[in-house]
């Protein structure tokens, strides 16, 4: 029986890395697919270094409208390529989900650090044809319109949908910016989300000076859950039609501010 490739074999060569991924990936895949919405196409692509064609490519395998899962295996991090990736992810969040993983030795054992993972929903989607998410759908509405006259062009969503959230890519690597309509309790708020804990704290390092710029924030560093966020929120009754395009001019705005927070003390 012919051995199996060891990550230090691994690191060799373009083909010991494949093998070795063809060999190792299994387990990791089905683990971050469990509880996540079946695609017709999972697409694997082992890759020493990563490149732009690599993944460009990759998830060109796929036919148009054919749903995937991208699995991405790197050994060396380069964070302008991550950083593409997760903008396809916001894109493209309905057809194709891109996930990145590092193997990397821990103990002796081999194991397998995701750096990029898609925001799936794992719940039952909820009943668009409430009162509360027709509302939100038109305020998305309202909001691509407002946002394409406004001054913050690059604050648009990529498309309207009756739900509370939506996603703004910012550009930061291992950041996402989530926008939110709560019709229950009467607030819009934008936030930074993400998985580095080292980035939230060089954040939480400036905090005085960035509420300073910005105004309150909320920082939730729990450490039960695998994201840390910043929020601020605008209080407004989103019910009252009056008050629509008020709200989404505001989220529009303060998702400015917390891009431009997030650029500037983070891109150094």
């Amino acid at each position: 029986m012919t051995e199996k490739i060891t990550l230090e074999q691994a690191v060799k060569s373009k083909d010991n890395f494949t093998k070795f991924i063809e060999e190792n990936s299994e387990e990791c895949i089905k683990s971050a697919l469990k509880g996540c919405p079946q695609r017709s196409l999972h697409i694997v692509i082992p890759q020493m270094t990563p490149t732009a064609d690599g993944l460009l490519n990759g998830v060109a395998a796929f036919k148009d409208g054919q749903k995937c899962y991208v699995f991405w295996f790197i050994l060396n991090e380069k964070e302008e390529i991550i950083q593409m990736a997760e903008t396809l992810n916001t894109r493209f969040s309905k057809i194709c989900g891109i996930y990145i993983f590092k193997p990397c030795l821990t103990d002796n054992k081999t194991e397998f650090k995701c750096l990029l993972k898609p925001e799936v929903s794992k719940r039952p989607p909820a009943n668009p044809n409430t009162k509360s998410k027709q509302l939100q759908y038109q305020l998305w509405e309202l909001y691509r319109e407002v946002c394409d006259g406004s001054e913050y062009p690059d604050m648009q969503i990529a498309e309207a949908h009756p739900r509370h959230y939506e996603y703004v890519s910012i550009q930061v690597s291992g950041l996402q910016m989530i926008q939110t309509i709560n019709t229950q309790n009467g607030y819009v708020a934008s936030e930074l989300s993400m998985r580095s804990r080292e980035k939230f704290e060089k954040l939480k390092e400036h905090k005085d000076e960035i509420e300073k710029e910005v105004g309150e924030l909320i920082w939730d560093d729990n450490e039960k859950k695998d994201t840390v966020k910043i929020r601020k929120t605008f209080p407004i009754d989103v019910y009252a039609t009056k008050n629509h395009k008020k709200a989404v001019t505001k989220l529009i705005e303060i998702g400015a501010e917390l891009k431009n927070i997030a650029h500037k003390y983070l891109d150094n």
